[in-house]
């Protein structure tokens, strides 16, 4: 390796070394309301009664992520919001809340609400996510989902 090239090799693999999927990891989350668009409960799907729900209540059923936050309304007037962390390699997820919540008894906010609050990876890109509890138990959302 001449003496030009030895310099020119550190550098590039200094500059991959410094890229992050941090960025990926924003792109996904922040920057859009996230409609919760079905979920998986114990492998079972949402059924069709249960999906409509999703779509009933205006304003409803959504989620948005700020840098380490999130907010979000299960149904109308359930507001729930707490932390967020995500790594871009290993798709790890981890989703904790900082606001008491009640949830109503409606089979759908409360299978959403557990999925959330032992959420452990996500999959997807800016358009689609799916955030999972495990490999029965996730939440589909959409960044722009129409009923």
């Amino acid at each position: 390796m001449n003496r030009l090239a030895a310099p020119l090799v550190a550098v590039m693999l200094f500059a991959f070394a410094a890229c992050s999927n941090e960025d990926d990891v924003n792109a996904i989350f922040i920057g859009k309301t996230w409609q919760i668009t079905s979920a998986t409960s114990d492998g079972e799907t949402l059924s069709g009664d249960e999906i409509k729900e999703l779509y009933t209540y205006s304003g409803a059923y959504c989620l948005t992520f700020t840098s380490s936050t999130f907010t979000g309304t299960l149904v109308w007037g359930s507001s729930i919001a707490g932390r967020w962390s995500a790594d871009g390699d290993t798709r790890e997820l981890r989703m904790s809340f900082t606001t008491a919540q009640q949830v109503d008894a409606s089979t759908v906010s409360k299978t959403i609400y557990t999925i959330l609050s032992n959420a452990t990876a996500y999959a997807g890109d800016e358009n689609t996510l799916t955030i999972k509890a495990d490999s029965h138990n996730y939440v589909l959302l959409s960044s722009s989902a129409t009923p």
